[in-house]
């Protein structure tokens, strides 16, 4: 151990003791509620330990928005300081009516983040805070408290938690504190799927619209017509794959039990994107055979059946699945509401897989 290596351990021993956590803590000999230093034997020298602080409950299947440490404290979303002031402000809109106290997300004043939620620093107002948050979830006044002291002193850092420190009881709080913001969250993603997905579908519409009109010119009967319903099927195909993206976004936004929904939405979007270049191109072909520009023969009606199969059963039914299993989700939580975006992902999926199941049959069957 050099001089160097020395005097950097007294400094920050030297630090840690000005923190408040003592000596043990100071020569990490022990563990605080905060960060610690540690020796390192491989190769002798102290280092920070940067992790989270000590106590919080990880849990890699737990995506609540709001969950609880170890003493019974609400943390917020794992470690995420910018989702955590997200959820800080649906909170304080919630109870808005009831005291003008506000909650934070961590503790401006300290050197780290520490994604506990706290209230006023006043001592009544942060009371006010943890009986109006009971109040949102049924809960009897009290059930949230303000953990005023810590450490033996009265630190000014009131970090909300559930009274008694009972874990179950956390766990419940935390699950139920979650579904209350779920749905404010949920709504951003809806606002910017229609961002993406508005201007996408009119641009696809207008861009469809043009080519059939000038290029799908063989026959002129109904022409107007079919140029319609060529654009219009076209720019239904991009805004039902911009739903598929949307529902994978909800299930980023939402608490889930599992996090097979997330991954399962995840890979069908990515195969979804894949299959929509080859449900455009099939429905190229169709159209160009409606307007008599190239009409198909026998194997290339085989060809285009073939492709819109795959886009029914790779895309279309498994998309059908996962917002199913969405709404039984939802329907198993008395305060959540079902996101519009969903039931646009069940509509389009549905439309499609039936208007698939009609050209299949008729170019593979028929």
């Amino acid at each position: 151990m050099n001089r160097f290596n020395i005097v950097a351990a007294l400094v920050l021993a030297s630090v840690q003791l000005q923190r408040g956590g003592g000596l043990c803590s100071a020569l990490g000999l022990g563990q605080s509620d905060d960060h610690v230093f540690d020796w390192d034997d491989d190769d002798n020298v102290f280092d920070w330990d940067d992790d989270e602080p000590s106590g919080r409950q990880e849990d890699s299947e737990n995506s609540n928005l709001i969950n609880c440490d170890a003493g019974g404290h609400l943390i917020g979303p794992e470690s995420d300081e910018s989702k955590c002031d997200s959820v800080a402000t649906v909170l304080n809109e919630k109870i808005k009516n009831e005291t003008d106290g506000t909650i934070l997300c961590g503790d401006d004043d300290m050197d780290w983040w520490d994604g506990r939620f706290r209230g006023p620093d006043d001592v009544g107002k942060c009371d006010e805070v943890a009986n109006a948050l009971s109040g949102q979830i049924g809960e009897a006044d009290g059930t949230i408290s303000c953990d005023v002291v810590v450490g033996g002193q009265d630190d000014g850092y009131h970090k909300l938690k559930v009274v008694n420190n009972d874990a179950t009881k956390c766990n419940t709080v935390a699950e139920k504190l979650s579904s209350l913001v779920a749905d404010d969250v949920e709504t951003d993603a809806f606002k910017l799927f229609y961002y993406a997905a508005g201007p996408l579908t009119g641009v696809t519409f207008i861009g469809s619209g043009y080519y059939a009109y000038w290029y799908l010119d063989g026959d002129t009967s109904w022409r107007t017509l079919k140029c319609f319903l060529f654009a219009l099927f076209a720019a239904l195909r991009v805004f039902d794959l911009c739903s598929d993206w949307g529902m994978w976004a909800i299930t980023l936004a939402s608490q889930h039990t599992y996090t097979t929904l997330r991954t399962a939405s995840f890979v069908v979007s990515i195969i979804g994107s894949l299959l929509t270049v080859v449900d455009l191109s099939v429905m190229l072909k169709r159209a160009k055979d409606s307007f008599g520009v190239k009409v198909l023969d026998s194997k290339s009606k085989k060809t285009v059946g073939c492709g819109m199969l795959a886009v029914m059963l790779l895309e279309d039914l498994p998309q059908m699945g996962i917002t199913i299993a969405y709404f039984v989700e939802i329907g198993g939580n008395d305060v959540r509401e079902v996101d519009p975006i969903a039931i646009t992902s069940l509509a389009l999926s549905g439309v499609f897989f039936f208007v698939n199941v009609f050209f299949v049959v008729k170019y593979i069957c028929c």
